[in-house]
């Protein structure tokens, strides 16, 4: 089988926190498994992970409105 490995960072920024996603896995199949990789994989985990990364920080920025 393959490996995936996920770490998320969390620093203190100025304004806020800055979040950083690292993300390592290795495909099983070789040769196959790499050329599986760059036509497909890589660009799904990526689009897949700055949807999720942009809905996490309309969810965490929501500012609920002040009761009149």
């Amino acid at each position: 089988g393959g490996t995936f490995t996920w770490t998320t960072r969390l620093t203190p920024a100025v304004t806020g926190t800055d979040v950083e996603l690292l993300v390592d896995y290795e495909l099983p199949a070789g040769f196959f498994g790499e050329l599986f990789d760059k036509l497909y994989v890589e660009k799904t985990i990526t689009r897949d992970l700055k949807y999720a990364m942009e809905s996490f920080k309309a969810l965490v920025e929501f500012k609920v409105p002040a009761l009149a």
